[in-house]
């Protein structure tokens, strides 16, 4: 279907059935699903990422289910597991994001045991070695989980949790980075929803939609629920 006829050698350029694969979907670059064991409950996270060895940079996957995966690209075609363990033991990943040349990984499983509040990172421009170098961990105070993180306002990293949310920045110091709760009692269940606009942090809370400019938190005011006067509009 999607091989060697009107997907692979016709319609699609003529890479036939060795890029576009033989089966229904393919045994190449798009049909590597056997290769995945998540199911369509478990959301991929992706980000680009440079190894220090590396002219181009590497576009990497976690999906909390299978090993960390990157993308290499040039002549290579396939996922390759890019690290599969911590200090031995075997490392998952529900989210990760690149910051500061380091690949941080968030809500981590670690030799079969999840820590949803554990903010991890890979040494500096080194994104396979979570174990040696700059590399650490920590571990965010609290009950709620984190739901996402993302980059904004050029050097801050916005971390959500369930019921808050944290700032990370570069200390320029050895603890590599530092992380304050800036807002309690609002957060994020919905990691799909986070976005950064204009410079701020976009997400659905409980109540409303919210805007995060970094210090200050406001509601757009679209929930039914709150009266008119008391919306809060930017």
């Amino acid at each position: 279907n999607y091989g060697e006829g009107v997907y692979g050698e016709k319609l699609y350029g003529g890479m036939g059935g060795s890029y576009y694969g033989a089966g229904a979907y393919g045994e190449g670059v798009f049909g590597q699903a056997a290769q995945f064991s998540g199911t369509d409950s478990d959301f991929w996270s992706f980000d680009y990422v440079r190894d220090t060895t590396q002219s181009q940079p590497w576009w990497v996957a976690t999906n909390n289910v299978d090993s960390v995966l990157v993308f290499k690209g040039g002549s290579s075609t396939a996922w390759e597991p890019l690290l599969q363990t911590v200090g031995g033991i075997s490392f998952r990943s529900k989210y990760l994001v690149e910051y500061k040349s380091h690949l941080v990984f968030l809500d981590t499983t670690e030799g079969g045991n999840r820590y949803p509040q554990r903010v991890r990172w890979s040494n500096t421009a080194d994104p396979d070695n979570i174990d040696t170098g700059n590399a650490s961990y920590v571990d965010l105070s609290g009950t709620d989980w984190i739901s996402g993180a993302v980059k904004f306002r050029g050097d801050l990293l916005a971390v959500l949790k369930e019921d808050s949310i944290w700032i990370g920045w570069p200390t320029g110091d050895t603890d590599i980075f530092d992380f304050t709760r800036k807002v309690s009692g609002v957060g994020c269940e919905a990691p799909r929803t986070i976005k950064v606009i204009d410079g701020d942090v976009i997400f659905l809370g409980r109540e409303d939609i919210y805007v995060f400019d970094g210090s200050l938190l406001q509601p757009l005011g679209v929930s039914p629920d709150t009266p008119q006067s008391s919306k809060v509009r930017r």
